[in-house]
């Protein structure tokens, strides 16, 4: 009887949710916190760990049903080629690429699209890397400079919960940190072969004398893309060191620079395609051009005592960014066409100082603090440019200063073993210096976004918790609509709308879960959220205008399991159901999915044979005008043999070929000149990849 108990146990949550077969496994070590962002502790020892092993620890156990944390093992187990793959391990989130390799992805999760960025916040060792009033989006995040294999530690946490989370984390926030994997010993060398023309070589090099901080990794990567106007190239350098003073004092400094340039081959009408007239993969052409270059300097001081945690970095940032692309043909100007050309300059410095305290009472306490301050000088412009690349109208001309100053306070308590609260609050002042260069006016225009914020957690057993979150997110207004106009129409494209006032996009959300291990081998963990936003504020990348739209409310439930039955066995599943919505027409927001699912079996130890199989469903999609689109499912499979000194993997992406529509959209455009143009949208896409064989050789140093 015990044995069948273990093994219904062992089995049952993939039972429940086994349409879902999908992404990513997780694994949650109970932190939450990077050391950077000043790990919360409690007075009391849990069991924790990840699911591969059970340890005991002081740290404290995860604020939200919403925070998962995946190692370098995990985020090395799934072959990501870029760090845009490794945010597809996070259940509930799809990543849409309507470029080439170098342009920024979109963002799909709880509700949201994130655009490029809008409401996903990204921090890479503390930096924040969305890019506020970025002329292709508020937001927008080009995470390619991010060498995959440099990943130590991925953490998400999924709304606005807690108080170090900033400016586009309406929808969850994502930190990356940097360092060598302890797997990776003194480096590697690594190849990536497609055999569509993609091809990457990364090598990574760390002293076996430095600590993690210490490295060096270079990536180089050339893409022929799958199908017309997908090429690209791109490079990226980091290097890190690390230099201890004492027992708890260490210096840390990071260099990053990367560059890419790439094509881009817009979205094609699904009519042209039923029709004959295109091919599913193809492009209208003539190719879009983007090119994205970035360099990072950071320096960090991090003091960890007996009872207190400081850490105090200063960083600089030169950023440069252009893109040529026509989503709509000759629709606007039917003589030389919508041919666009927008370019960006920015220059970035910062501060930012974090302090946690343990109080060593009766009562288990730790204060936390922080502030910081960032600046960015951006000068920005938009233009028409004929098939040549030829300017022939300048829709923007912009120099702005943006300034960001926020400060927060928080207390974690533990008054009882089976609880652990953290209220705090944020304060953030933004100040916004606008020339508009092209109509002669200058704008100035501060705002202040206030934010309190309740995580609970009830850690009732060893293998149960319980979780109550509510916060309050925000999305900094694009600084140029501090001498925009203002009409407050809604539900409108982005191509179509005018209108709103330069205020900030306040949301509340809530949340709460449960987690649940009924045995070591396995975790099952069950969220329900829900996000209100009483005024959207989204900025139209053709009028120049704010868009004001209504009250929108995201309500959805998400559901995920784990387990490793035996030591060379793992498998997870997730499901998510979501319902957003304008609040008072009642139409769905656009672009997201209802139902997500996803799957993923695992087999193999650290050497000898390794492989796994997932799949990812996606469901019906609502676009804007009442417009709908089919789902798709995608099947991914790899196999491959580790060796003590190299390992070689072959993955086969799409294995059923499927033609997947993975951006859809519902716009007018006019590609064929030999129609009458119509202002009726129509739906339009972004192809994923046909099936893809692809061939990974790693050398261990």
């Amino acid at each position: 009887m015990g044995f069948d108990l273990k093994c219904w146990l062992l089995i049952s949550p993939f039972i429940s949710i086994v349409v879902t077969v999908g992404a990513a496994s997780q694994v949650n070590d109970g932190s939450g916190v990077t050391a950077t962002d000043m790990a919360f502790l409690d007075e009391y020892e849990i069991e924790v760990g990840t699911l591969y092993e059970t340890v005991v620890t002081a740290q404290r156990p995860a604020l939200s049903a919403g925070a998962e944390s995946y190692k370098s093992e995990e985020i090395a187990s799934a072959h990501p080629s870029c760090a845009d793959d490794v945010l597809r391990l996070v259940p509930g989130m799809i990543v849409v690429q309507h470029g080439a390799e170098g342009k920024g992805h979109q963002l799909f999760i709880r509700g949201f699209d994130a655009a490029h960025g809008s409401d996903v916040e990204v921090l890479l060792n503390g930096i924040g890397l969305n890019e506020p009033s970025q002329v292709h989006g508020n937001g927008y995040l080009d995470l390619y400079g991010i060498i995959p294999e440099l990943i130590t530690e991925m953490k998400v946490d999924k709304g606005p919960f807690l108080p170090w989370q900033a400016s586009f984390a309406t929808a969850g926030s994502v930190r990356f940190e940097l360092g060598v994997p302890a797997e990776l010993g003194s480096g590697l060398v690594r190849n990536h072969v497609s055999h569509r023309g993609h091809l990457r070589a990364v090598a990574v090099v760390a002293p076996q004398t430095a600590n993690e901080h210490t490295f060096t990794g270079i990536e180089a990567v050339h893409d022929d893309g799958f199908g017309p106007d997908r090429r690209a190239r791109r490079a990226a350098l980091i290097s890190g060191y690390g230099l201890q003073l004492g027992a708890n004092d260490e210096i840390k400094a990071l260099v990053m620079g990367q560059t890419a340039q790439f094509e881009s081959p817009g979205a094609l009408k699904l009519s042209d395609v039923e029709a004959g007239i295109m091919a599913f993969h193809s492009a209208y052409g003539p190719a879009g051009a983007g090119r994205s270059d970035r360099g990072l300097l950071n320096i960090s001081w991090d003091h960890e005592g007996e009872t207190t945690k400081t850490a105090l970095n200063a960083y600089a940032m030169v950023r440069r960014f252009s893109l040529t692309e026509n989503y709509t043909g000759w629709l606007f100007y039917d003589d030389v066409g919508d041919r666009k050309q927008q370019a960006q300059s920015t220059q970035t410095v910062g501060v930012r100082f974090q302090m946690e305290q343990r109080f060593m009472t009766p009562l288990p306490s730790t204060m936390l603090a922080g502030l910081g301050w960032r600046l960015d000088v951006v000068d920005q412009v938009e233009q028409q440019v004929d098939a040549q690349g030829k300017p022939w109208q300048t829709n923007r001309d912009l120099a702005l200063s943006i300034q960001h100053v926020h400060v927060y306070a928080g207390w974690r308590l533990s008054p009882w073993r089976w609880i652990a609260l953290l209220p705090s609050i944020r304060f953030d002042l933004l100040y916004n210096d606008v020339q508009d260069k092209l109509l002669g006016q200058h704008g100035r225009d501060h705002q202040l976004a206030v934010s309190p914020r309740l995580a609970l957690s009830l850690p009732l057993h060893n293998r149960l918790t319980l979780f109550g979150n509510y916060g309050r997110g925000f999305r900094p207004p694009e600084a140029r609509a501090v001498v925009a106009g203002t009409q407050p129409p809604e539900d409108e494209t982005l191509s179509q709308y005018t209108g709103g006032d330069p205020k900030i996009s306040v949301c509340d959300s809530a949340a709460v879960g449960v987690q649940w291990r009924p045995l070591d081998e396995v975790q099952v963990k069950l969220a329900g959220f829900a996000t209100w936003i009483a005024r959207e504020m989204v900025f139209d990348h053709v009028a120049n205008l704010n868009l004001e739209r209504n009250r929108t409310r995201r309500i959805g439930v998400e559901l995920s399991a784990f387990s490793k039955p035996t030591s060379w066995t793992t498998a997870s599943a997730a499901l998510t159901w979501v319902s957003a919505r304008f609040s008072a027409s009642g139409h769905p927001i656009p672009g997201v999915p209802t139902w997500m699912a996803s799957g993923r079996i695992q087999l193999g130890r650290s050497r000898g044979p390794r492989g796994s199989v997932q799949v990812i469903w996606i469901g019906t999609r609502h676009l804007a005008h009442g417009a709908t689109v089919n789902g798709y499912a995608r099947l991914d499979a790899d196999a491959g043999w580790r060796f003590e000194a190299f390992e070689i993997t072959a993955l086969i992406e799409n294995l059923s070929d499927q033609n997947i529509m993975e951006g859809a959209y519902h716009y007018a455009s006019h590609f064929n000149t030999v129609e009458t143009p119509s202002a009726i949208p129509k739906i339009h896409y972004t192809a994923a990849a046909p099936i893809t064989g692809r061939l990974i050789l790693t050398i261990f140093l």
